[in-house]
């Protein structure tokens, strides 16, 4: 390749100078995103590319020379202060070090239970937790642009009856996501088991009771908010395997995302911003079928979409294809083989790696690499021919 893809925003109008990018967290501050071991080490290895200036820690695995060298190749823009881990008391003693040197530490999910102190932090814990919790939404979002909603504790919702088709969600101050703690109930049946299933899940004591819209699309839309403005970084439309549970995203031309969507979104990040919120987040947007424009979750985090939705434009100038689908592949081959046959399609243009991991250097991985990026085509079909094209030439048969 022989010039950098840029992503839509800069680094400093994403994060603060003197940010130390630090994600690895804990089994028991995750419990409801359902992270294994694995979880906990792979996340370190996102947003590549979206850096360049920071500082970062980021697990053994996902920042190899060979992989270093493989972004750069593929045009991304590598230029970190990138301090490498192994094991998990190794990264807090990196974010000690760094936080000595006055760098505030950015966490997409919460660190372990007062090992740093709040003046080292980014985004105060409480405040972090107060912006990601659901049943604190309408904190955040005009009432207009929110479906209807009743926060009940357990026993007063195994009480209730229903009237009509709803969502369970978890309530509370844990972190949430990938639909985990979600369940869509249709009828009483599903109801009450949706209630048992969050019910025997660890800490969780109020639910959210959201009725179920009609919604024709939905979206993932970034934000970047700073210390003078809010930044609107993209967006990708959401893909579900089954209700609730997202699947990918893809950036369909034919479904773009409405401009009072990115109105609205600012809105939202402004008002953060005034609590003092910094970073990058992200929220679930859905479109009812009157055009009405409906808010579901805040994630004042970075998302599964983020580097799609930032990394689009210029892969689509740089392919002149229009459509684009988030990839992702899990798989025996070591490494340096799934390189070798992904590059082709990397050399044609239509598909950029964002995280590549080397399984054999993660023990929690069981020997499975990983292969992360965005697959671009003529059209959303177009995308999933090459996605599985793709997925067939990284199998190890």
């Amino acid at each position: 390749m022989t010039s950098f893809l840029e992503p839509s925003l800069r680094t400093e109008q994403m994060f603060p100078a003197k940010t130390a990018f630090m994600a690895r967290t804990s089994l028991e501050k995750t419990r409801l995103l359902g992270f294994r071991p694995v979880n906990q080490d792979t996340v370190t290895s996102l947003l590549f590319g979206l850096m360049s200036g920071m500082a970062t820690i980021r697990h053994r695995s996902g920042a190899t020379p060979a992989i270093l060298d493989v972004y750069r190749r593929m045009g991304m823009r590598v230029d970190e202060d990138l301090h490498v881990y192994e094991s998990g008391e190794q990264a807090e003693a990196l974010a000690d070090q760094l936080i000595s040197k006055g760098h505030k530490l950015l966490y997409p999910y919460p660190l372990s239970e007062g090992r740093f102190a709040e003046s080292g932090l980014l985004i105060p814990s409480a405040l972090w937790e107060q912006l990601n919790a659901k049943d604190r939404l309408a904190d955040l979002v005009p009432p207009e642009n929110l479906p209807g909603r009743r926060i009940m504790t357990l026993a007063q919702a195994a009480a209730h009856v229903p009237n009509g088709p709803v969502w369970l969600k978890a309530a509370g101050m844990q972190a949430t996501g990938w639909g985990y703690a979600v369940r869509p109930c249709v009828d009483l049946v599903t109801y009450h088991k949706g209630l048992n299933d969050l019910a025997a899940l660890p800490g969780v004591t109020n639910v959210i009771l959201e009725d179920d819209v009609p919604v024709h699309h939905c979206w993932g839309a970034s934000i970047a908010v700073n210390d003078t403005d809010v930044a609107f970084a993209g967006w990708a439309e959401q893909e579900f395997a089954s209700p609730g549970k997202l699947s990918g995203s893809v950036i369909n031309p034919q479904a773009p995302f409405p401009a009072d969507g990115e109105a609205l979104s600012r809105r939202i990040g402004e008002t953060a911003r005034k609590l003092g919120f910094r970073g990058l987040a992200g929220f679930d947007i859905g479109q009812m079928t009157d055009g009405r424009l409906i808010v579901f979750d805040p994630n004042f985090r970075f998302t599964s979409s983020t580097t799609l939705a930032m990394f689009y434009p210029a892969m689509s100038k740089r392919s002149g294809l229009i459509a684009a689908r988030g990839f992702h592949f899990a798989g025996k081959l070591p490494l340096a083989d799934m390189i070798d046959r992904f590059l082709p399609a990397a050399e044609e243009g239509w598909f950029l790696p964002t995280r590549l991991l080397d399984g054999s250097l993660l023990p929690a991985a069981q020997g499975q690499s990983m292969v992360t990026g965005i697959v671009m085509g003529a059209s959303l079909d177009d995308t999933a021919r090459r996605a599985a094209r793709l997925a067939g030439n990284l199998d190890a048969e």
